[in-house]
């Protein structure tokens, strides 16, 4: 239980089934990470917490194995970004990470313990809907770990790796695993998901796309996922390339939040991933009004 943060939580139900339910006009929110800025590193209890005292519905977290196989919350493939170590992830055992500390933007931080899946499963269980990203290649493992805690309508795993592999396993497992597909423009991969998409139930689907008129953000696009029952989730990420035609944060936050997120809103997006949650919240309170 996250003392002190309660009184902040989201209004929106920790679950799947809520998120499929959910017609509202108003995007929810998904945290990029938490709430990393200058001691409070990335993928922490404090990051998370910060995310959702700001108002996130969502809080998404990337999962990496150890060389023993273990999951531990971090981007990866290396240590050198996020810790006080260098190296790759998979070479260090468990015993040797758990001597590591979190890197922040501003540096080390003595205080911030690296996460592992399960105490991170532990301490948000029934908080908030949680996404688990970059566990590509380990999905069973980690959907076995959100069952062992009871959490399999509080989880959504996503890939955009091998939907068809993919797909056989959720099929194998009466597709209760929670899964979102990513779309990253490619049009083979979308015609894949809307073709399963009745049988499979996803979610919803991560669309990536370089400009507006990539078929994957088309009115038509938007239109079938929603007929499908599939919400449309998108990541508002400023990076290197484009991850949603440059309708960004950083549009959003220094150019005209109507030209970003505004955008999103008009083109169907049920679901913003973001690094900025409070202002994204303000944004949408202030165009939709808060949501009750």
């Amino acid at each position: 239980m996250m003392e002190g943060y309660n009184k902040y939580m989201t209004r929106f139900a920790p679950s799947v089934e809520a998120l499929r339910r959910y017609d509202g006009s108003r995007p929810l929110i998904a945290s990029h990470k938490g709430r990393n800025c200058g001691l409070v590193a990335e993928s922490t209890r404090r990051a998370f917490n910060l995310a959702l005292r700001d108002g996130a519905d969502i809080i998404e977290t990337d999962v990496s194995l150890t060389k023993g196989g273990e999951m531990i919350l971090m981007h990866g493939p290396n240590l050198d970004r996020y810790t006080d170590q260098t190296g790759p992830i998979c070479e260090r055992t468990i015993e040797e990470i758990r001597l590591m500390h979190n890197r922040s933007c501003n540096g080390c931080v003595p205080d911030h313990q690296i996460l592992e899946l399960p105490d991170f499963l532990g301490q948000y269980k029934g908080q908030c809907l949680i996404n688990l990203d970059r566990c590509f290649f380990f999905l069973p493992e980690a959907w076995a770990q959100v069952c062992r805690y009871g959490m399999e309508d509080q989880a959504i795993l996503k890939s955009g790796k091998n939907l068809p592999e993919t797909f056989a396993w959720l099929r194998s497992e009466g597709f209760r695993p929670q899964f979102m597909p990513i779309v990253d423009n490619d049009p083979e991969a979308l015609a894949f998901v809307l073709e399963t998409a009745a049988e499979a139930k996803y979610p919803a689907v991560e669309l990536v796309f370089d400009s507006d008129e990539d078929p994957m953000i088309a009115p038509e696009t938007i239109r079938r996922l929603h007929e499908l029952g599939v919400k449309v989730w998108v990541n508002a990420l400023t990076l290197a390339r484009p991850l949603c035609g440059g309708h960004d944060d950083i549009c959003s936050l220094f150019d005209d939040p109507d030209k970003g997120w505004g955008w999103l809103c008009d083109h169907g997006v049920d679901v913003i991933q973001t690094d900025f949650v409070h202002e994204l919240k303000e944004y949408l309170d202030g165009r939709f009004g808060p949501r009750e």
